[in-house]
């Protein structure tokens, strides 16, 4: 094998995505954690637990681009999950820097969050000041973490920090945003808004994660970009359209509304350097519905 793409966290929303949209061209290495229900035709797959030491089978490839997506099952679990997500997210990321430049690869792209960012009422460019991760926030402390040790090998091989914005897409968590909602719609409990629309965003489609991801292999100079979809939208927006296609009738309770909110991320960047997204949320939208769901 030639040298080969690296991506961490093949079995996940945009992990999977992305491995199958770069096995077309390059060679691929993908890493699961557990045993995979479907492996990719063509592609080298390598079970590992990132919370270890590196196996001697990944060490011995030949990286030519690592891409660092994988992410801990207990991210959300605090104190309990605490060391697994810093061990995911951070320490392998360091691990994997270090046996990157060490054999030579050109590039490491870390997957981050747009919720490094304090809330905003205005879209926020990369240059904005960081959130402080909080008592109990240790999913951002650890991708803070992971951006910082990121950083500290600009200088030896091309590193690009992509920070996506509220990824979704079929096949998505049961426990992330979007999937929680269409839940909450169809056990027909209010949906919580803060204010009468709840909070904007910009969210992503997967398959435009993966593609954006695709094309940030190939920058020549250390980045950080936030990947964001093409129309902003409200928690109340989203829900009704969801609604509509699950027919049933939304029904929310609208709380007192925060000052500052809204968590839109400015894609000036991302759509200079690597191009647009292209997935609307009124129409994406429908692939986070089980088929049982989006009736036709």
């Amino acid at each position: 094998m030639e040298r080969a793409v690296v991506v961490t966290g093949a079995a996940g929303l945009v992990g999977s995505r992305l491995v199958r949209l770069l096995a077309e061209q390059r060679d691929v290495v993908a890493v699961y954690r557990r045993e995979p229900r479907v492996r990719h035709t063509g592609v080298a797959a390598l079970v590992h637990d990132l919370t270890q030491p590196l196996p001697q089978e990944l060490l011995t490839t030949a990286p030519e681009v690592v891409v660092h997506l994988a992410q801990s099952d207990l991210f959300r679990v605090f104190p309990d999950g605490t060391s697994d997500t810093f061990a995911v997210n951070a320490i392998a990321a360091l691990r994997l820097l270090e046996w990157a430049e060490a054999a030579g690869a050109r590039a490491f792209v870390y997957a981050s969050t747009g919720g490094v960012y304090a809330r905003s009422a205005h879209p926020i460019p990369e240059s904005a000041v960081t959130a402080t991760a909080g008592p109990g926030d240790a999913y951002l402390a650890s991708k803070l973490a992971g951006e910082l040790v990121t950083r500290v090998y600009s200088e030896r091989m091309t590193t690009v920090i992509v920070r996506p914005f509220f990824v979704y897409g079929a096949g998505q968590r049961s426990s992330m945003l979007l999937p929680r909602m269409a839940r909450l719609l169809k056990a027909d409990t209010p949906v919580p808004l803060s204010g009468p629309d709840g909070f904007h965003f910009n969210p992503l489609h997967a398959d435009d994660a993966a593609r954006l991801i695709a094309t940030a292999l190939d920058r020549q100079h250390s980045t950080t970009i936030n990947l964001a979809g093409p129309e902003v939208v409200s928690l109340r927006n989203v829900c009704e359209r969801l609604a509509a296609l699950m027919r049933v009738v939304p029904r929310f309770d609208v709380l007192p509304a925060q000052s500052e909110q809204d968590l839109v991320g400015d894609t000036a960047t991302m759509t200079a350097t690597l191009g647009p997204a292209q997935i609307p949320v009124t129409t994406g939208v429908a692939d986070v519905l089980d088929r049982s769901e989006a009736r036709t």
